[in-house]
């Protein structure tokens, strides 16, 4: 294998990529995130007050309060994957594996399910994980211990993908490599290098350590994680603070919007939907003023142009919308998109 470094989206990596990463790069992975809770107290945790530490479940930015909520959330987004986080998974354990078979059950065993944790996982945990369709496990520690080196092993033997994924703390080069030459040494998958992110929540905790504070990141942390992927021929992924919102936070977006837009509906390219809305005063009247444009412009009403009753509204797409305004003119007709 030809260990040179390739860019992506303002990421990094060397050798292969984790399927999730992958599937997560095309906006194609749902954020599954199990609970809030957690043993750790990690100073970088980027974890909002709204979740940390409580014992919450959100299937992206939907509430789950039963699976339907879940399944609904999979399909509106055209998922591929899902990606379980929290919190610390492994603590809510059952309900990871029920939403594991629901998820398996209704998009097929091809349906690829990645898992966070930090814990010390046995080999019983660890192939009842597998036996019920995790796709790849992802270890997490803040530096190299037996723990998670022994778990990747276990589940390497087993024949569940399995690495880590840790922050690029720029204090802590030398320990990154290290890590990610044990890593190669028990034949792991891979290594995950996460940009640190900078938050509401973790801005003081990662001052008081000493670290230079950027827009949306630790200053030098991208850098630390070049010095690491240069060091060792490994497979190893950088990624950004800016790519998750910036590419894979749009993507997903774009996917989701696609999916559900009307035929007069636009998508543009931070996957929002744009419409032309058109309104009258007196709402009685908005369903001849559809027909009697619908008539003089030849449109499909329902395809092309839209009474949505529940809005008070006609909707039409953006470009029908430039020539009504041009050339439709009628008292109490209002035009915006």
């Amino acid at each position: 294998m030809r260990w040179s470094i390739k860019r992506k989206y303002g990421n990094f990596f060397k050798g292969r990529l984790p399927n999730g990463c992958k599937l997560c790069m095309e906006g194609a992975k749902l954020v599954l995130f199990v609970t809030g809770v957690c043993d750790r107290n990690c100073p970088y945790c980027p974890l909002s007050e709204m979740r940390r530490g409580k014992d919450c479940v959100w299937a992206n930015e939907r509430p789950v309060k039963s699976p339907e909520d879940l399944v609904k959330e999979a399909e509106l987004m055209g998922a591929l994957g899902a990606g379980i986080t929290g919190g610390e998974p492994a603590i809510v354990k059952e309900r990871v594996i029920n939403f594991m078979e629901i998820l398996k059950r209704e998009f097929g065993d091809e349906f690829h399910i990645h898992m966070y944790t930090s814990k010390r996982l046995d080999r019983d945990t660890i192939e009842e994980l597998y036996s019920k369709g995790l796709d790849e496990l992802r270890f997490h520690s803040t530096v190299e211990s037996d723990f998670m080196l022994d778990s990747i092993s276990i589940s390497k033997e087993i024949g569940l993908c399995s690495g880590s994924e840790v922050p690029s703390m720029p204090d802590r080069v030398s320990d990154l490599i290290s890590l990610a030459k044990s890593l190669k040494e028990i034949n792991a998958d891979f290594l995950n290098l996460n940009e640190l992110e900078v938050t509401e929540t973790n801005y003081r905790a990662l001052k008081d350590l000493g670290y230079s504070i950027g827009d949306i990141s630790v200053q030098g942390s991208k850098e630390a994680a070049l010095k690491v992927i240069k060091s060792v021929d490994f497979n190893i992924h950088f990624c950004s603070a800016s790519f998750k919102d910036g590419v894979q936070l749009r993507k997903r977006f774009i996917r989701t919007s696609l999916r559900i837009a009307r035929e007069y509906e636009y998508v543009n390219e931070d996957g929002l939907i744009v419409i032309g809305v058109i309104e009258h005063p007196e709402k009685e009247k908005l369903l001849e003023i559809m027909k009697e444009i619908s008539h003089r412009y030849n449109l499909v009403e329902g395809k092309e142009i839209y009474l949505n009753l529940e809005r008070g509204r006609i909707e039409t797409s953006p470009e029908v919308m430039e020539i009504l305004v041009e050339e439709y003119q009628r008292e109490g007709v209002r035009y915006y998109l």
